[in-house]
């Protein structure tokens, strides 16, 4: 199975080998939200995306552990205790053309189904925010409705989450926003409507656009 084979992310030639020349869900929302033509250097970008760190990305990476545990911690504090495992890249044999790295599998008793997808976000630029600041900042993806968190259905992450539960085959996500002095939790409900155009959006540029360019760095 590909996605037990590919534990160890970015440091496994595996997973590398895996996703190359897949459409990741992390890419999703870019060409979803594209509105010039497609250039070369514009699907390079897709499917061969540039690896770099920077000060951003490491607070992301070193932070990630820690919100996962106040997150286990925060739902046990509301009496619904989860277990939380790794996964890396998962694949759905419909459409082997997307792939998809959640951060963590959920298990919560408490919810139909028990089993989903938690995926974590440790913004640099809220990291020193109050919880009001960041919730009032019009380039926060999560928004109040009804004194309930949510996530914006224009943020870039909607469609990471909505293809992520995709290529799981799973029905729900926590998505979980930290800093140090707070955390958010939203629960993401996949939507077949939603994500039928999306993949719709997707799998055209995919054999459009991809497979051309793939095909040209093969000869």
């Amino acid at each position: 199975m590909l996605e037990m084979n590919t534990r160890q992310q970015a440091r496994s030639p595996t997973w590398q080998a895996a996703r190359a020349n897949r459409l990741t869900a992390s890419r999703f929302s870019s060409v979803l939200s594209r509105k010039q033509p497609w250039t070369e250097r514009g699907i390079a970008n897709i499917m061969r995306p540039t690896s770099f760190s920077n000060h951003i990305v490491r607070y992301g990476t070193t932070s990630e552990p820690k919100a996962v545990h106040r997150y286990m911690a925060l739902m046990e504090h509301l009496g619904r205790p989860v277990t939380v495992h790794t996964c890396e890249l998962m694949v759905r044999p419909s459409c082997p053309w997307l792939g998809a790295t959640p951060d963590r599998v959920v298990h919560d008793p408490q919810e139909n189904p028990p089993f989903g997808l938690a995926e974590v976000k440790c913004p640099w630029t809220k990291k020193a925010s109050t919880l009001q600041d960041a919730l009032s900042s019009k380039d926060f993806c999560v928004e109040l409705l009804n004194s309930t968190p949510h996530l914006e259905v224009s943020s870039e992450y909607y469609a990471q989450v909505m293809g992520q539960m995709f290529c799981a085959g799973l029905l729900w996500t926590h998505f979980v926003v930290y800093a140090e002095a707070w955390i958010i939790v939203c629960k993401v409900t996949f939507c077949q409507n939603t994500w039928d155009a999306m993949k719709a959006k997707l799998d055209s540029f995919y054999f459009t656009h991809a497979v051309p360019y793939l095909y040209s760095l093969s000869v």
